[in-house]
């Protein structure tokens, strides 16, 4: 297997395009998370499976099932769309997933010489030449201080 070749790509214009790609979906709903959770629980309880055989006994009995109409051709369209979405969030995983790769791996070494820096200062500050850097480490520790502890959830309703 060779290696991939590596593309450089500007963010700058990787923004641009999923900009203009966001301004195309604007006009699809997007949903709260109890309503997410609605749904996809719905979802879960009528496998792909189930909507086949339906819509196959549609199919055989002029659209009725159980005394429901069903429109079998809307049906199997809605079933397309639906696999066509399923694809195209899943390519969105992907990508947003390998750009989160990308922007680890360009601040990494970055994220190493600021430590590198910080513990250099660290150390500095305790002794006499480093005193007018004191200050300005304080600033630094209380950044580091403050990032290590965890977030509290707000209280809905408070």
């Amino acid at each position: 297997m060779g290696k991939s070749k590596q593309v450089a790509i500007h963010p700058a214009s990787v923004d641009a395009q999923l900009n203009a790609i966001a301004e195309t979906l604007a006009s699809l709903r997007t949903l709260s998370a109890r309503q997410r959770r609605v749904l996809r629980d719905r979802a879960r309880h009528v496998p792909d499976a189930l909507v086949d055989l339906v819509l196959a006994v549609a199919e055989t009995n002029d659209g009725m099932v159980g005394g429901l109409q069903i429109d079998v051709a809307s049906a199997r369209a809605t079933l397309v769309e639906i696999a066509s979405a399923r694809a195209a969030a899943a390519a969105a995983r992907r990508i947003a997933l390998q750009m989160d790769d990308d922007a680890m791996q360009r601040g990494g070494p970055l994220a190493a010489q600021v430590l590198a820096a910080y513990v250099a200062l660290r150390r500095l500050v305790k002794t006499p030449k480093g005193k007018p850097f004191a200050r300005v480490f304080e600033e630094m520790a209380s950044v580091v201080r403050d990032e290590r502890r965890p977030k509290r959830a707000k209280r809905v309703g408070q």
